[in-house]
């Protein structure tokens, strides 16, 4: 009896450390990503950003403050607030999102939200709700919205009434302070507050599916104001473009992401020289390696001279290179692997 009962104990053993092999897997922390920036857009500098949609080639922007919130709409390309309508002075505004023909605006801690007409920003009505508001996305059939803590709540299109919600956790822990919302292919990206992190969340388990590392993307640190955070994220889904911003930054960034270690796709770069000195300009994956190669010819089989090796910043990097005179050189970009 004694084999007997030993082989049952290692048969429990055995089940014992596949239910937490299984655990691990369940809860396994997040991958990390990084990011790179492809274009720098103007943007108003005192604009506490709160929410920030793209449509239609425009983006909506909800900002904050008391007395001085509001709802825009901003030209891309310039940052020109093309049009204004200003929250009575009582109000904070937070997130904004689009359903159909209207617009909804939060407000921080006075449970209301307000509807706008998209074709006039005509506020048209507006919404009761409990608790604070922080971020708003629309997932194409109901209302998405963050209060600061690691809930998120998924609310009627139609009345804004409570459907259900989500707690939102990395590797089983709960990740608090979201705040501005995206919907982006599937799932919910959410600033944390305070930190230079966007989180991407599975909207049926809360699941942080991967932390997007922004550090670095602008030095908010500048300008004097602890409140002057990451803070917006604005998606195109037509051309597949993303962009950040933060509160009272001059700049919305047009980034991409890529998990942290992949290397970057190889650039052939074709110049005229200037003063017979070639300038190359390429984005770059924060923290990736690349290597700046010379070649003499475009055929794939020639030998490339390494002329320098350059760590990503996540912002476009230059290099300046002599060119002999009737040189015919060509340089391209190979990303590496982080190691």
């Amino acid at each position: 009896m004694q084999s007997v009962f030993a082989h049952f104990n290692a048969v429990l053993l055995a089940a014992f450390f596949l239910y937490l092999e299984g655990s691990a897997n369940l809860y396994a922390a997040a991958r990390q990503e990084t990011f790179k920036v492809t274009r720098r857009l103007p943007h108003d500098p005192d604009a506490y950003t709160q929410g920030l949609v793209f449509l239609d080639g425009k983006f909506i922007e909800g900002t904050g403050i008391y007395g001085r919130s509001s709802l825009r709409l901003v030209d891309v390309g310039t940052g020109t607030v093309n049009r204004q309508i200003p929250l009575a002075a009582q109000y904070f505004g937070e997130g904004v999102a689009v359903a159909g023909n209207a617009i909804v605006q939060l407000t921080w801690r006075h449970g209301i939200a307000f509807i706008y007409d998209l074709e006039s920003f005509d506020q048209v009505g507006s919404i009761r709700y409990a608790g604070e508001g922080w971020g708003l996305t629309f997932d194409g059939k109901r209302f998405v919205m963050s209060n600061g803590s690691s809930s998120i709540t998924f609310r009627d299109p139609t009345n804004f009434s409570f459907l259900s919600n989500i707690t939102v956790t990395d590797d089983n822990t709960p990740v608090r302070n979201l705040n501005e919302l995206e919907w982006i292919n599937g799932e919910i990206w959410a600033n944390q507050w305070q930190t230079d992190r966007i989180a991407r969340i599975s909207p049926d388990t809360g699941e942080v599916l991967a932390w997007i590392d922004l550090e670095g993307i602008f030095d908010w640190q500048s300008l004097g104001n602890a409140d002057a955070v990451l803070n917006g994220i604005a998606y195109d889904a037509v051309t597949d473009r993303l962009f950040v911003t933060g509160k009272l930054w001059p700049w919305i960034f047009e980034i991409k992401v890529a998990e942290q270690g992949l290397p970057d796709a190889t650039e052939i770069s074709i110049a005229t020289p200037v003063n017979d000195a070639l300038s190359i300009t390429f984005p770059t994956f924060k923290k990736a390696s690349y290597l700046l190669e010379r070649l003499t010819d475009l055929n794939p089989t020639t030998q490339a001279i390494t002329e320098d090796t350059i760590t990503g910043t996540g912002h476009p990097i230059t290099r300046t290179l002599p060119v002999l005179q009737d040189e015919q050189a060509f340089y391209r970009i190979v990303g590496l692997p982080l190691r």
